[in-house]
């Protein structure tokens, strides 16, 4: 059997197999060409249709199907909930791949965050703030470790033009705190 290497030069596969069904058996999932998923799934407008990823031989075929077509999946990982008790999570993911992700997010355990900030004192340091998991730590260097940004809101001048606030936040997460404040004001004609 001769594959086509990822240089795209033609070599002979080579692999050795203990018996004729153990080879035929590797050429008909290998070697098999393209292959499409024609799994039934509800498409964006609740339409059924079928699935259609292109996978590269019937092997990986059947490992997108594993994955990707295997129904709802119950995360039973054991969690210490609001109450202090351990029990399973119990999310509910649409199949196996989306408990995996779930999975590798939400059950990482701690997370130390190690972006280099400057101190109160102006000496670098690391800012070493402890999340609950690897979404957490996500989301706290997305909103404190963003570096500036500039508030976009459209303000009314003194002049009755309309411009751009422009205040400069040291993050995302003071950006944010800022905008809360434009939301909580009421325009002139409201009072």
């Amino acid at each position: 059997m001769t594959v086509v290497m990822k240089d795209d030069q033609l070599r002979p596969c080579g692999k050795p197999y203990k018996s004729n069904k153990a080879f035929w058996t590797h050429i008909n999932k290998i070697h098999s060409g393209q292959k499409t998923c024609d799994t039934t799934v509800v498409g964006k407008y609740g339409q059924q249709q079928p699935c259609g990823s292109v996978c590269k031989n019937a092997k990986a075929l059947l490992y997108h199907k594993r994955r990707s077509h295997s129904g709802q999946q119950t995360c039973t990982m054991i969690v210490v909930k609001e109450d202090g008790q351990q029990r399973p999570c119990e999310k509910a993911c649409k199949n196996i791949q989306a408990l995996m992700n779930h999975k590798r997010i939400a059950h990482t355990g701690q997370q130390t965050c190690d972006v280099k900030v400057i101190g109160k004192d102006g000496q670098q340091r690391t800012c070493e703030k402890v999340c609950k998991n690897a979404q957490a730590l996500s989301d706290h260097k997305r909103s404190r470790h963003s570096g500036q940004q500039n508030c976009n809101v459209a303000v009314v001048a003194e002049d009755g033009q309309q411009s751009p606030c422009g205040k400069v936040c040291k993050n995302a997460k003071a950006l944010s705190d800022h905008k809360r404040r434009h939301r909580k004001r009421k325009p002139d004609h409201m009072d």
